[in-house]
C-alpha cells in the first residue's frame, strides 16, 4: 500500500470585481472581499495511500481499488485564518467479470472539510479555500450533470449587459416557486460535504472488430455546504444513462448521455450595480422550462 506525505506553503491575493468573488469564490460580503484582497498563507499537510488490486489502470475488468487522502492546514503551520481547515476523502471501486467480456463496476466515494472557524455543523465554504472544496458533476461524476455544475450555485445579473431579472414580488403569487432563472454568471461555489456512487454494467456491442462495447449506469451524488443538520438526503440526485464505449490504445473513447429530470440547483440571486452587488433574493427559486434533460459527456477512459 503505497503512502505519500506531503507538505506545502504558498502565499498569494486575489484581485477581483464584486462579481467575480461572488459567483466564483462564494465571497459576496464586501467585509470578506476586503480579507481576500490582502495577502493570505497557506500552510498544508498531506498524506494519501492507495490499494490498487486492479488488474488494469485504464480499463479494469476485475479486483477493486481503495483510495484515501487527508489533508489539514492549521495556525500553528502558518495558515492565516481563511487558509484552516481539514479535508479528508475516500474512494472504493470494484470491477467484477460476469462474462468473456462484460463487467460490471461500482464506486462509493465520501469526503468532509471542517474549519475549525465554525463546529462540525453550519460550516461555510468561505473560509476554505475553492481549491480545496468538493465539486461534482462531469464525466467522472454524476453525468446528469455539466462538470462541477451539482451542489451550490450563486448567480449574478449584470444589467449591463443585457442580462434581466424576474423579481419574485413581481410575479403573481401562484408563479412565485415557478420562476426562472437564466445561468447568466452562473458558478457553482462548491461544498464541505460530498457523496458519490456510481454502478457500470459494461457489455460487448457487434462492430469495430470486437473493439465496441455498451454501457448501462446509474449515478447518485450529493454535494451541499452542512447548514445546522449533518445530513441532508433531500438534496440527494439519482441520474440514469447509457453510453457507448471504442477501444483505443489510450483508453476506451468513452460517449456517455445521461437523464437529469431535476430542477435547476436553487442559490442566492444577486444583482449588479455598478461595483457593488445588491441581493435580490437569498434562495431563489428555478423550474426546468425544456423538455426532459440529457447531458451528453465525451471522455477517454472509463469513469471510475
Amino acid at each position: 500500500i503505497p503512502v505519500t506525505a506531503s507538505y506545502a506553503i504558498s502565499r498569494g491575493r486575489t484581485l477581483a470585481e464584486p462579481a467575480t468573488f461572488c459567483a466564483y469564490l462564494n465571497v459576496c460580503d464586501s467585509s470578506d472581499v476586503a480579507r481576500f484582497q490582502q495577502w493570505q498563507v497557506e500552510s498544508v499537510l498531506g498524506v494519501s495511500l492507495v490499494r490498487d488490486r486492479s488488474n488494469s489502470v485504464i480499463d479494469p475488468t476485475r479486483g477493486s481499488r481503495l483510495s484515501a487522502e487527508a489533508r489539514y492546514a492549521a495556525g500553528f503551520l502558518g495558515s492565516d485564518s481563511l487558509n484552516r481547515f481539514a479535508r479528508g476523502v475516500a474512494e472504493l471501486a470494484s470491477y467484477h467479470q460476469l462474462g468473456r467480456r462484460t463487467v460490471f463496476a461500482w464506486r462509493i466515494e465520501g469526503g468532509a472539510i471542517v474549519s475549525p472557524q465554525l463546529g462540525f455543523a453550519g460550516q461555510s465554504v468561505r473560509f476554505v479555500p475553492p481549491s480545496e472544496r468538493f465539486y461534482a458533476g462531469g464525466p467522472n461524476s454524476v453525468r446528469g450533470y455539466g462538470q462541477n455544475q451539482l451542489g451550490p450555485v450563486v448567480r449574478v445579473v449584470d444589467p449591463t449587459r443585457g442580462d434581466t431579472v424576474i423579481r419574485p414580488d413581481s410575479v403573481d403569487s401562484a408563479l412565485r416557486d415557478t420562476v426562472f432563472v437564466p445561468d447568466t454568471l452562473r458558478a457553482a461555489t462548491g461544498g464541505n460535504s460530498l457523496l458519490l456512487a456510481n454502478a457500470e454494467l459494461r457489455f460487448p456491442l457487434p462492430g469495430f472488430s470486437g473493439r465496441l462495447s455498451g454501457a448501462l449506469f446509474v449515478d447518485v451524488g450529493q454535494l451541499i455546504e452542512r447548514g445546522n443538520t449533518l445530513f441532508d438526503f433531500s438534496n440527494v440526485r439519482v441520474t440514469p444513462g447509457a453510453g457507448i464505449r471504442i477501444a483505443t490504445p489510450l483508453g476506451p473513447l468513452r460517449f456517455d448521455v445521461a437523464y437529469n429530470g431535476y430542477a435547476p440547483e436553487q442559490g442566492p440571486l444577486y444583482e449588479k450595480q455598478g461595483q457593488n452587488l445588491v441581493l435580490v433574493q437569498r434562495v431563489y427559486p428555478t423550474v426546468r422550462m425544456a423538455a426532459p434533460h440529457l447531458q451528453f459527456h465525451f471522455a477517454i477512459g472509463q469513469a471510475f
